[in-house]
């Protein structure tokens, strides 16, 4: 069974139109935010590469996947590259 990695973009965004509501949670709430909208990007891409590029990665290759985008010659998957390396400083934080 294949996980729909779109799912935790949609948990993103629930949890960042309701983190409000849970005050004592707040902060936890945009923190999972980030992560989880980062591990939904970061899975999309993967595995858009492994199918389309036939480039194998696996759930731990955040760097080689990142600089395999961001020095693609193909821009948009340059930029995609660019921002998955962004959103990951910011995690890192």
């Amino acid at each position: 069974m294949s996980f729909n990695w779109r799912h935790y973009l949609d948990l993103a965004n629930y949890l960042q139109n309701n983190a409000e509501d849970l005050p004592d949670f707040e902060e936890a709430c945009y923190r999972s935010v980030v992560s989880r909208a980062y591990y939904a990007v970061y899975c999309l891409a993967r595995n858009f590469v492994r199918d389309v590029d036939n480039q194998p990665f696996h759930s731990d290759d955040h760097q080689a996947l990142k600089n395999y985008l961001t020095n693609h010659p193909h821009k948009a998957r340059s930029r995609l590259g660019k921002q998955l390396n962004n959103i990951r400083i910011v995690l890192l934080r």
